[in-house]
């Protein structure tokens, strides 16, 4: 089944909000009032940790060059915390919402395909939402942070909270020079650091702890911009780099390579311990990381001054041949090709998360290539969830795999030539996997994965939410169906542990609702 209903461009009218609650789920209905439409809307973190979600209308057009709009944020329940207006250009998007316990800082971009002009927002204990002025406008010109490789929660982020101290922008003002910001929570701009580099990179910045006077953060480096989009993949390099909170400046940088192999980080956290861990695959030390298979899974803890240490790794082929047969898998061939999603630790455990995947030739498609349709003989292929349990000693101990529905994504023409890899990251970038999000618990003692599934119930196409639930050693299911009798779709999103976000366009009664859905677990 084609992915063609998990990327739609809501045009909705506006509402005022009303907030009824049920016992089955926390709902708010946004009634009709007046005509205006929905841009977009998202969730909010602060420190890993879901507190709510943004909402961004178009309200009305004021003249050829300038739109009202008005932005709404939501706390964890959906109970709103508040709503303004406000002017600004006419082609205007909101790409980031960052929390730091005190402020709310909203990025905005005017043009999402080229160089232009960037706004930063403020919403604070003043209540009033005003504009951030920066000394020198450099910000404006900020290139986009397209990302191919990266941590798969912060794709395209490039805002981060600094709990109750302020927030820190990454941006290239072009490929040679990386900018930094940090915004107090009253949205004085406290400094900006430019990091010139004079060979032609393109660099994304990624928060993974704070200190009192440090941040440690991982950074990937394209080495040769102008081959970004290259079918042979790029020389891609992670580095762990640690700045200077009061001042931006570079205090140490460390590659994330050894002798052998190349590492990738695919998730970060701070355990009950308060050991501060990253997680993720490796690959051989001559390999393109956005182009090659991963060899295998590693971690490792992180010092103040962004030193690795107690490294551990374990080979996917080891612990396939062991697991073998499983499901409906009797060889590694017919398992294909694996993309990992998540690496986390739940206790003394150590899980992964993976989907597989192929390409497919799809011979229906050469009708549409003869008429110059612009999409390619091949589809990406995708099909189960994979999920691997290892020991603290990374030692392997089970492979478990759920079964769904197979699922293609229709290639645009031409992308039949790139390495099945780096056709993977493209996809991951842009969130056509099934794979949704995973939520631990505070206590990490359970967790829950959460995936699309599209299914057949004999002549009717149903489009779920489907829950991998993990508690005391054991895995359990629930499912949540997206589509319904009153809905054309249910869009989900992440919500507090053991919920998630359902909201959705009422077509016959010209309404949005939201309500968060319990999972059973």
């Amino acid at each position: 089944m084609n992915h063609i209903f998990f990327k739609i461009k809501w045009v909705v009218i506006f509402f005022c909000a009303v907030v009824t609650h049920y016992s089955v789920a926390q709902r708010k209905i946004i009634e009709k009032n007046s005509t205006i439409s929905l841009r977009n809307q998202g969730t909010i973190f602060n420190e890993q940790k879901l507190v709510g979600y943004y909402q961004f209308y178009e309200f009305q057009k004021i003249d050829n060059d300038n739109t009202e709009y008005l932005v709404k944020i939501l706390d964890d329940n959906l109970n709103e915390v508040f709503s303004e207006k406000f002017i600004e250009f006419r082609i205007f998007e909101l790409k980031e919402v960052s929390f730091n316990n005190q402020s709310f800082l909203f990025k905005f971009d005017s043009n999402s395909f080229t160089i232009g002009s960037r706004r930063f927002y403020i919403y604070d204990q003043s209540k009033k939402l005003r504009r951030v002025e920066f000394p020198n406008g450099k910000h404006e010109k900020l290139w986009n942070n397209q990302q191919l490789v990266n941590l798969p929660d912060n794709i395209n982020k490039s805002l981060y909270s600094i709990p109750d101290k302020g927030f820190l922008h990454f941006g290239n003002i072009k490929p040679k020079t990386l900018l930094i910001s940090l915004i107090d929570s009253k949205g004085a701009v406290l400094w900006e650091n430019e990091e010139p580099d004079g060979k032609n990179e393109y660099r994304t910045v990624h928060v993974l702890a704070t200190h009192k006077t440090k941040i440690v953060c991982l950074k990937n480096v394209i080495s040769d911009y102008s081959a970004y989009n290259s079918q042979f993949g790029n020389n891609i390099t992670q580095y762990m780099t640690v700045y200077d909170l009061q001042t931006g400046k570079k205090e140490k940088e460390v590659k994330l390579e050894d002798e052998n192999y190349k590492y990738q980080v695919l998730s970060n956290q701070i355990n009950t311990n308060s050991t501060e861990e990253i997680l993720g695959v490796f690959y051989g030390k001559n390999e393109k990381i956005d182009n090659a298979h991963a060899q295998g899974l590693f971690s490792a803890n992180i010092s103040s001054d962004g030193i690795l240490t107690n490294i551990k790794r374990s080979i996917h082929s080891d612990y396939l041949r062991k697991s073998l047969p499983v499901a409906n898998y009797k060889t590694e061939e017919e398992i294909k090709s694996l993309y990992f999603h998540k690496v986390f630790r739940v206790k003394d455990k150590i899980f992964a998360v993976a989907e597989n995947f192929w390409l497919q030739n799809n011979t229906g498609k050469l009708a549409l290539r003869i008429i110059g349709a612009n999409t390619s003989m091949y589809d990406f292929t995708m099909k189960d969830v994979f999920i691997f349990r290892l020991n603290n000693d990374f030692t392997f101990e089970k492979l478990d795999v759920f079964e769904k529905e197979k699922n293609k994504f229709n290639l645009p023409a031409g992308y039949g030539v790139f390495g099945l890899p780096k056709l993977a990251n493209i996809v991951k970038r842009d969130n056509a996997f099934d794979y949704l999000f995973t939520q631990i618990d505070e206590n990490e003692n359970q967790f829950i994965i959460n995936y699309r599934s599209a299914e057949k119930e004999g002549e009717v196409d149903t489009y779920n939410v489907k829950s991998i639930i993990y508690n005391g050693g054991t895995f359990s299911n629930d499912m949540i169906r997206l589509n319904t009798e009153e809905s054309i779709l249910l869009v989900p999103m992440p919500a507090k542990f053991g919920n998630v976000l359902l909201s959705g366009y009422i077509k016959g009664e010209k309404r949005i609702e939201m309500r968060i859905e319990k999972i059973n677990y």
